[in-house]
Order: C-alpha cells, then sequence, then structure tokens
C-alpha cells in the first residue's frame, strides 16, 4: 500500500471515529420530566405535582390543599380540553368526594381556572 493510501484511509477512519463520537456524546434533547400535571377531580383545579424518584406516586395523589386524596393525571388533547384516562375512571368508586369536574362518559375535566 502507497503512502497515500494509507493517509486516505487513516482519515476515513478518522472521520469515521469522530462521527461516531459526535453521535455518541451529543445531547439527544429527550427530557424526562420531574412532574406531572394533575386535576383535583371534585373542583377542578389543577396541579403540577412533583414524581418521587425512589417510590414514584399513588393515584389518587393527596391534594395539598385540602388533604384529600382527589388528583388524578391529566393530559391536554388535540381538541384543547383535558381528560382524565380511562384506566383511573374506576379509581373514582373509591373517593371521599363526589368528582363532579369529570363527565365520567367523556372523561373530560371541568377545569376550574385555579392552580397550574
Amino acid at each position: 500500500m502507497k503512502l497515500w493510501q494509507k493517509i486516505v484511509v487513516g482519515l476515513g477512519l478518522f472521520g469515521a471515529f469522530v462521527t461516531v463520537g459526535w453521535q455518541v456524546l451529543q445531547d439527544d434533547g429527550i427530557k424526562i420530566t420531574s412532574d406531572v400535571l394533575m386535576v383535583d377531580v371534585t373542583t377542578g383545579d389543577l396541579f403540577s405535582y412533583p414524581i418521587k424518584k425512589k417510590h414514584g406516586s399513588m393515584i389518587p395523589e393527596k391534594n395539598p390543599d385540602t388533604g384529600q386524596y382527589t388528583l388524578f393525571p391529566v393530559y391536554l388533547d388535540d381538541d384543547g380540553a383535558y381528560y382524565v384516562a380511562d384506566r383511573y375512571i374506576g379509581s373514582f368508586r373509591d373517593l371521599e368526594a363526589e368528582p363532579a369536574a369529570v363527565d365520567p362518559n367523556s372523561r373530560r375535566v371541568t377545569v376550574s381556572g385555579n392552580g397550574v
């Protein structure tokens, strides 16, 4: 192999290592949240609730204002409304208070405007 061929191969390998290193070390932009958006199903108040690192979160979670376990995770849908996921609706029967802010059929939340 001639000297110029060795230089070309060496530069090619160097470029490959730089490219792979760049891809491995580059920030991929994925951010893991430390909070979850929750709603008090009795009032419609929204809360940004911290996720506990060691133990996760309990559903329903305790409302810091009332002390009652009435906070459920919500998501914002494409129609601009908040909804409680299907899997949590069954937990409503164990609540101490009536979940008046959630339509049990559509799971749509009537947000009070208080909170977050």
